[in-house]
């Protein structure tokens, strides 16, 4: 397990179950967007013992701890492990990649805001959903296209 993470539990006062570990392990596997199926799918196969009413569970209870972190993504919760390296996300809806940004980047805005606002915001862990450089250029293409063809 990461330490970091270990750390972190300890520090709440959980304690760290073999059913706990199993599934941090099992969203650190799946990946930055794992969806509840790929974490199950891991759980399932290496302790079937462990059920999906406990798997959501603990999701629910390391996201409320900031341990992982949950957002909605196409319409699906999707987990990702909390590390100690804050970090978010620029995702295109066209091709779904994945740019991470810098929370100094993120810390900025949320300065900008609080300023012009009076609002603190207090940011874990963003994904801003939009189109990516490559996938606007296309787009440009076609729409430049669609006009031309209106042209007589």
């Amino acid at each position: 397990m990461n330490p970091y993470l270990e750390e972190r539990i300890r520090e709440l006062g959980f304690r760290i179950t073999p059913q706990r570990q199993l599934i941090l392990e099992a969203v650190a596997e799946a990946g930055e967007k794992a969806r509840i199926e790929d974490i199950m799918e891991r759980v399932q196969a290496k302790s079937s013992a462990i059920s999906q009413a406990t798997v959501y569970r603990t999701l629910e209870i390391f996201g409320a701890h900031n341990l992982i972190h949950v957002n909605v993504l196409d319409g699906q919760r999707v987990y990702e492990v909390a590390g100690e390296n804050v970090h978010h996300h620029m995702i295109c809806q066209s091709c779904w990649s994945d740019e991470k940004i810098p929370h100094k980047v993120v810390n900025e805005f949320v300065d900008n805001v609080q300023v012009k606002y009076g609002f603190l915001a207090q940011p874990h862990h963003l994904f801003l959903l939009g189109l990516c450089k490559h996938c606007q250029e296309e787009e440009d293409k076609k729409q430049i296209s669609k006009e031309e063809e209106k042209r007589p």
